[in-house]
């Protein structure tokens, strides 16, 4: 693949990352209450790992 490509898709992992840790950061603060509140700081988790996953995926291919 191209590098525009490679830096491009490590910018996506970054920001599904930063969604992630946002997320959690909503669910800590109370901001997002009750189980809206529970459901967000999960899909920040899962949004977490998902980015992990596929940086070190792709970074081994590479």
């Amino acid at each position: 693949m191209s590098e525009w490509v490679n830096d491009f898709e490590d910018l996506l992992h970054a920001v599904g990352a930063l969604a992630g840790f946002y997320c959690i950061i909503l669910f800590y603060n109370g901001s997002v209450k009750g189980f809206e509140g529970l459901a967000i700081g999960f899909t920040g988790i899962y949004a977490i790992i998902i980015a992990l996953k596929e940086h070190f995926e792709h970074a081994s291919i590479h």
